[in-house]
């Protein structure tokens, strides 16, 4: 069977006008059009539902690939359901981010989770962190929860400019105009140094130029 996402306008904001579809005889899969529907009710952007609908069928055509139909209910889904689905990508031969995989997997749990409530819950030692969770009204002890399944992600390290790094940059700019666009885009602290530079820019087309007052 071939799956892909479908374009149908909806006058409802109730009705989402992304569907995943079977393409051969157009039917609907209903519970990943039941979950953009929910969102779709919860104002979600039509940009957000498209991202949406690509990552559920992403999750359908690996979920038809290995139990052989897109039929989905309560009784098969299993604890390792996610976790298999994130063995899965990580077995790809193009190797994928894991900001990508835990998108997926985000976005596939929540939509398990609201269409399947009675499903048994995802567990994968390991993958999933641990969190104190405050009780309600702040009434009670804190109870240990379970977080979502993730994969690591790298952690972005941030590089400081080298000096002359920093001098070119300066150097870049040929007007005033330039430099009080950089002033608004840095802020105050910005806007302080755009004027010393300015000021020195102004001292020194005068030096250069004696007979201007």
């Amino acid at each position: 069977m071939t799956f892909r996402v479908a374009h149908k306008p909806a006058s409802s904001p109730a009705r989402s006008p992304y569907r995943v579809i079977e393409q051969t005889t157009g039917r609907e899969i209903n519970w990943i059009n039941r979950y953009l529907d929910y969102e779709s009710l919860r104002r979600v952007s039509d940009n957000t539902l498209r991202s949406y609908a690509h990552e559920l069928l992403h999750f359908l055509r690996w979920w038809e690939s290995v139990h052989h139909t897109d039929a989905i209910t309560e009784a098969v889904l299993a604890e390792s359901t996610l976790l298999d689905y994130v063995r899965f990508q990580s077995s790809q031969e193009r190797p994928l981010c894991g900001a990508t995989i835990n998108q997926r997997v985000a976005i596939a749990d929540r939509a398990l989770r609201i269409a399947f409530p009675g499903a048994p819950g995802q567990i994968a030692p390991g993958f999933q962190p641990t969190y104190w969770q405050r009780a309600p009204m702040g009434i009670g002890k804190p109870r240990l929860a379970i977080g979502r399944l993730r994969v690591k992600t790298p952690k972005r390290t941030i590089v400081p400019l080298s000096v002359d790094e920093v001098a070119r940059f300066w150097a870049s700019f040929r007007n005033s105009r330039d430099l009080a666009i950089v002033g608004l885009m840095l802020g105050p602290e910005g806007c302080g140094m755009v004027r010393s530079r300015l000021l020195r820019s102004s001292y020194g087309s005068t030096m250069r130029n004696p007979g201007r007052a």
